[in-house]
């Protein structure tokens, strides 16, 4: 799986403002992707399979608050980050589980 970060919009003053007002950081509020993604992988064969039929990139942008998404589409995901978001780990297993 390859990835692309949208470095003008988490480069945007605004995304780096609401990046420090939550104490994140781009690393730590992406990295979890794949980690949910390594999981699938790990936890057999079948699982494996699906991510390797279905996921070829991650495209990860800043959207703001109020605006994370996950997407897919033509074996690309994209995450749209809101530094402020709570519980993301759930949300991607969730997302993750009903698109594989």
């Amino acid at each position: 799986i390859t990835y692309e970060w949208d470095k003008k919009s988490f480069l945007d003053p605004k995304a780096q403002k609401q990046m420090a007002e939550a104490q994140a950081s781009i690393n730590g509020q992406c990295s979890g992707m794949y980690d949910r993604i390594e999981g699938i992988c790990r936890a057999g064969e079948s699982g494996k399979k699906r991510v390797t039929k279905t996921i070829k990139k991650i495209v990860f942008r800043w959207g703001g608050k109020g605006k994370q998404v996950f997407a897919l589409k033509g074996g690309t995901v994209t995450y749209v980050v809101d530094f402020q978001s709570v519980n993301v780990s759930d949300a991607m297993d969730v997302w993750l589980k009903k698109n594989l």
